[in-house]
């Protein structure tokens, strides 16, 4: 897992990102995001997922990835993002995910 990244140190021309972006804490659902990893893998192996942000599930994050055998598919940041490069990242992805069960808000 890295901690600070340059995209194009990080994916290959071939690959995919798959972006999360915010708090790391079980209301975001990022367990859940990191925990169905192995299954977008088996339909997109050339699929990586690119963690930025900060939390409390930043340690649990490394070891779910860890255990289930997918570290290597998985960048993380963790630490606050300034705007400019949040608005880069966002730009760079291929698909933003927003795991978070339950929102109050109405999309």
């Amino acid at each position: 897992m890295l901690r600070r990244f340059a995209l194009n140190t990080i994916l290959r021309p071939d690959e995919k990102m798959l972006l999360f972006l915010g708090r790391l804490t079980w209301v975001k659902g990022i367990r859940n995001l990191v925990q169905a990893m192995p299954m977008v893998l088996k339909d997109y192996p050339n699929v990586k997922l690119v963690i930025l942000g900060k939390g409390e599930q930043q340690n649990d994050i490394i070891e779910t990835a860890s255990r289930l055998g997918v570290s290597d598919r998985i960048a993380c940041r963790f630490e606050f993002v300034p705007e400019k490069e949040r608005i880069f990242h966002y730009a760079a992805s291929d698909a933003c995910i927003f795991p978070q069960p339950m929102s109050p808000l109405a999309l």
